[in-house]
């Protein structure tokens, strides 16, 4: 059982967050494990990591739920708005659309939208204004985002079946 999982469950031991008593027995702890791999299973290592990371650095002394660490990461609550937006036929931005084309599935397009606000986020300020300048809103149109993004989305997979 060495895995994210249980990595995420030795850090928050680790710094003073008190475990639930469900964990005290061996099937307890593998059901919270199982429960907490399957909430989880949309981010990545580092994702968890730094949700973790996050956690313990608040004023949090009882366990966190999956949800709690969800709310964490960067970029879920744009993505899961933005998916119910697709699911329910509401008006998208240019991203959103872009998105959708390439990713019918929930879980993909909500990872490949993370990932193309994170490379929005990583482009130099200036290279952003120009493009909302010359009126492209975000980067997601643009051919280099296009071609990162089946890597990025095949990447993420290989690393959590």
């Amino acid at each position: 059982m060495t895995d994210r999982i249980q990595k995420l469950f030795v850090v928050l031991e680790a710094c003073g967050v008190r475990p639930p008593k469900l964990h005290a027995t061996k099937h307890g702890l593998r059901a919270a494990h199982t429960g907490y791999t399957v909430a989880l299973s949309e981010l990545t290592d580092d994702e968890v990591a730094a949700a973790a990371e996050a956690y313990v650095k608040g004023p949090n002394p009882f366990w966190p739920t999956p949800g709690q660490l969800l709310e964490l990461v960067p970029g879920i609550a744009e993505a899961e708005a933005s998916w119910r937006k697709v699911e329910f036929g509401a008006p998208l931005s240019l991203l959103e659309h872009e998105v959708a084309q390439a990713y019918d599935e929930p879980r993909q397009f909500r990872q490949a939208y993370r990932r193309v606000l994170e490379l929005w986020k990583n482009t130099p300020p200036d290279e952003r204004r120009a493009r909302d300048a010359r009126g492209t809103p975000l980067l997601a149109l643009s051919p280099r985002i296009r071609a990162e993004l089946p890597r990025l989305l095949t990447d993420n997979q290989e690393n959590h079946p």
